[in-house]
């Protein structure tokens, strides 16, 4: 407001492309339906395209990766072909008179992800490699990070993702508070904040988030530090972020232990599914990362402890270890009995009818016989020594438990069955062929390889 003659350009550009590449004038007066300033729109001889993975034009609103055409494209790296072949690429979109003319025919693949605004600015996401996927959803973690810089108590931000026992990801948000909530006991790079500070700070974000972000991009956990880590380069080394604290990672601000059987029994569910220890009977099952398909585990092993049609929605409503338990003791009270039946052992009988996908490969052998159009060929190579034994035993305790494997399919006037076999044990070391006293070139000849 001072200086009004002084104007602020947003530029964007990879070094790859003679450094900038599109420019965005600044106005605390100009509209735009961006949350952060937009990096504006393409350079004089200069053309952007925003695309998706088989390099189509991705609608307004839409992201995708953004890649760079024009004069200011590099001819690639310094000895670096390959490198050079894969972010450098055959431009699909240029014509025939620029062709002719010599103009640069590459586009660069930037790796940075964006989208056209509704008024034709290009608003820059994040980069490519930081999409992940959680449960299901494709997520840009720089988006969760922006976020979180709007928040009043937060400095610097920054979302990764980690994977739990089962190899699933979740997400892991690292909070540098501003210096007004700081505390002196912060270690360089470490240690989290105390334990009240913490339960306050990540209650209040947690809170914040769910207001403007869908629940599958609020993170499990929330790390306080002093200072991010940084590269010699400046950047944020992502490496170099610690391991979270699990212990704090409570919801409530006062542990209360489980004190009924019910809620025992569920503090020991909820520590398997969750792998998290030391869980109170206020704590709420979303927020120390729990979701939708975990809660049908939950759910799952209530009603075979139980025997109860506890319904999912319970869970949902009823987050925490205190408030389910009350549910459960209602309905073993009311006899909500599960009318679900047992899994009994099924008593075959000597033919069955096709299922409707057998009954259509059946038809197709019958139109194309001896075809091996639905046949998956494999061959597996082992090194080392062999124990023929194990292998002989491994492989008819297969045949043993899976019926399709000793399935046959008899026709009687036209008509198909399936004749379930009894399983007779099979020798392997009868269809052996020993090619041991073979040269390896003599052994690949007589395998065709």
């Amino acid at each position: 407001h001072n200086l009004p003659n002084v104007e602020i350009i947003n530029g964007y550009g990879p070094t790859e492309n003679t450094i900038c590449s599109t420019f965005y004038k600044v106005s605390h007066k100009k509209e735009t339906s961006s949350r952060y300033a937009p990096i504006g729109r393409p350079m004089n001889n200069t053309h952007v395209y925003i695309l998706d993975s088989y390099l189509n034009s991705v609608p307004i609103g839409v992201a995708g990766e953004m890649y760079i055409g024009g004069t200011g494209v590099a001819r690639g790296y310094i000895n670096r072909p390959d490198l050079t072949a894969e972010r450098f690429i055959p431009n699909p979109f240029i014509s025939l008179e620029d062709s002719q003319k010599g103009k640069n025919l590459k586009l660069y693949k930037t790796g940075d992800l964006a989208r056209y605004l509704p008024d034709g600015n290009i608003e820059f996401l994040g980069r490519v490699d930081d999409q992940v996927k959680i449960r299901g959803f494709r997520i840009e973690l720089e988006e969760i990070s922006s976020v979180l810089k709007e928040h009043k108590t937060v400095h610097e931000a920054v979302v990764v993702t980690r994977k739990n026992d089962l190899e699933e990801n979740y997400l892991l948000a690292y909070i540098v508070p501003n210096e007004k909530y700081s505390h002196p006991e912060l270690e360089e790079n470490s240690s989290p904040l105390n334990q009240n500070n913490f339960l306050e700070l990540q209650g209040n974000l947690r809170s914040y988030l769910e207001r403007v972000l869908p629940d599958y991009m609020i993170p499990s956990f929330f790390v306080f530090l002093d200072k991010l880590p940084l590269t010699p380069t400046g950047k944020i080394d992502k490496k170099a972020l610690p391991s979270p604290n699990l212990s704090l990672r409570q919801v409530s601000e006062t542990y209360i232990a489980p004190s009924t059987p019910i809620e025992e029994r569920l503090s020991s569910i909820w520590t398997e599914i969750l792998r998290i220890e030391k869980i109170g009977i206020h704590d709420n099952f979303f927020k120390l990362g729990g979701h939708s398909l975990l809660a049908t585990q939950v759910i799952s092993r209530i009603r075979n402890e139980y025997n109860i049609d506890l319904p999912l929605q319970a869970l949902f409503e009823h987050p925490t270890i205190k408030n389910l338990s009350e549910d459960i003791q209602e309905f073993i009270n009311n006899q909500n009995i599960s009318q679900i039946p047992p899994i009994v052992p099924q008593q075959r009988p000597q033919t069955l009818p096709l299922s409707f996908a057998q009954q259509r490969l059946w038809f197709l052998d019958q139109l194309i016989p001896d075809s091996a159009l639905y046949n998956v060929p494999l061959a597996l190579k082992l090194s080392g020594p062999l124990n023929l034994d194990a292998l002989e035993k491994a492989f008819n305790d297969l045949i043993q438990r899976h019926e399709s494997l000793r399935t046959i399919f008899p026709t009687t006037q036209g008509e198909a069955n399936q004749v379930i076999l009894p399983h007779n044990f099979i020798s392997i070391s009868q269809a052996l062929d020993d090619l041991s006293n073979l040269s390896p070139e003599e052994q690949l000849k007589s395998i065709n390889i």
